[in-house]
């Protein structure tokens, strides 16, 4: 019985270990199309796993849109962000959806009212609390941080959650001397233990993904028909990657774990 025991034990951990490998080839999901025709950068999508809804955004003006949609990509919400937003993420200490500003704007909470009809903007701090005006930020959830690709350093820069001027730098091991090849605005965490990072890899139409010291750790390819973009345009949200065409201001979602 105990060998038995032992064996259904092995078999469960090397699931779980073979469930939480990237898949070589992205499979194409859902697909969500914004409300509002205002803005043209998207720079987000969160999941909301209390809510069961995504969660975008569009960078560039306060007025700009948040919306939100299910499962099935139904829209569900769409009202203006009132902060100009470069990146947001899912709190899961605050149950919040947060975003870090442009510039000097800080990051804020977005609450909602009870009906979810309505949205106000609440100050987690203010200054600016990013490498670039223009980068786009997301939680590290095993750290409490908020980091963004350092394109100058090629490096992730690590903002402590509550003490934000503290700083820590993972040195990326790039398969190149800079992040030409790559966008540049965004880093996506994935959540999954080896495969932490990842970010879009727009020359070679793929995803590149690191571990937690940003040693590369694999790669998953996806479709050439996929659009692809150097800046803003991309997300990582509940194992699915999300691709942003302007032209039809629609985010595709590709299954990647």
């Amino acid at each position: 019985m105990k060998k038995f025991a032992l064996v259904c034990s092995l078999l469960v951990m090397t699931s779980a270990i073979l469930l939480s490998q990237p898949l070589s080839k992205a499979t194409k999901d859902i697909s969500y199309k914004f409300v509002s025709s205002s803005g043209t950068n998207a720079s987000a999508v969160v999941w909301h796993p209390e809510k069961q809804l995504y969660f975008t955004v569009i960078a560039g003006n306060a007025s700009f849109p948040l919306e939100a949609f299910d499962e099935k990509g139904k829209s569900v919400y769409s009202e203006e962000i009132n902060i100009d937003c470069r990146g947001m993420w899912y709190n899961p200490t605050t149950k919040n959806i947060e975003v870090n500003g442009y510039d000097n704007n800080g990051w804020a909470s977005i609450i909602f009212n009870e009906k979810f009809n309505f949205h106000e903007v609440k100050t987690i701090c203010s200054g600016m609390k990013q490498p670039d005006a223009n980068v786009c930020g997301t939680y590290y959830t095993k750290k409490k941080s908020v980091i963004f690709l350092n394109e100058k350093d090629l490096c992730i820069d690590v903002y402590n959650y509550k003490n934000p001027g503290k700083v820590k730098k993972i040195k990326l091991q790039l398969r190149s001397d800079n992040l030409d090849p790559y966008n540049t605005t965004t880093v996506a965490y994935t959540g999954k233990k080896g495969f932490e990072f990842v970010l879009l890899n727009v020359d070679k139409y793929q995803l590149d993904y690191f571990d937690s010291k940003g040693q590369f750790a694999g790669s998953t390819t996806l479709p050439k028909t996929a659009i692809v973009s150097y800046m803003f345009k991309f997300a990582f949200a509940n194992d699915r990657v999300f691709l942003y065409d302007k032209e039809v201001r629609t985010w595709t979602a590709f299954k990647v774990f």
